[in-house]
Order: C-alpha cells, then structure tokens, then sequence
C-alpha cells in the first residue's frame, strides 16, 4: 500500500519536471532574441515637455510598432532608442508618433 503513494509522487514529480523545460528553452530563445536586435533606430523627438507624462508616451506609441521589442527614452536628450525584432520601416516608427510629439531619425 506504501508503494502506491510513491509512485505517484514520482510520476508528478516527472511530469511537473518534463513540462518545464519547453518553457526553459523558450525563454532561452527569447532571451537570444532580445539580447541581439535585428535594427536599432535612433529618434530625435520634438514635443516632450515633461519626463513624467511625455517620455511614457512616446515610449508608449513606439512599442505599439509591430517588431519594436525596446524602446528606451530619454528625455534629457529628447532622444528615443527603439530595438526591433525584425526589420521595420522608419517611417512607420514616425507615423506611430502622435501630436504633439514629432520624431527624425538620427543619422
């Protein structure tokens, strides 16, 4: 009757072990994947007037991009640096900008 008790916990215990390691290796994958973005683009932007609400915001509207995985704004030097997962348009990055916010790309 013992013997019942500790097959099943060593048949759990296989189980939960088995199905952790998919997720290990996914978030391996990923943790490549943003260590080594595929395009890294610089933003000159116009319109922020407070590092509270504007820096968010532009944060915010270019992570929206599909294929943005960073986005890092500073608003000191009214600059935002966007890491992308595949290649992306710079236009689309500029439209994703709302009023009052206007961006350049930095050369």
């Amino acid at each position: 009757m013992k013997a019942i008790p500790l097959l099943a916990s060593l048949a759990l215990a296989l189980f939960c072990l088995s199905g952790c390691e998919p997720k290990q290796q996914a978030s391996r994958k990923a943790g490549a994947e943003s260590a080594a973005p595929l395009q890294v683009v610089k933003i000159n932007v116009e319109g922020m007037s407070c590092p509270v609400g504007c820096a968010p915001q532009v944060k915010e509207q270019l992570a929206s991009v599909d294929g943005v995985t960073k986005v890092e704004v500073d608003f000191e030097a009214k600059l935002a640096t966007v890491e992308t997962s595949k290649q992306v348009d710079e236009k689309d990055l500029l439209a994703a900008l709302k009023d009052p916010f206007k961006g350049e790309i930095e050369k």
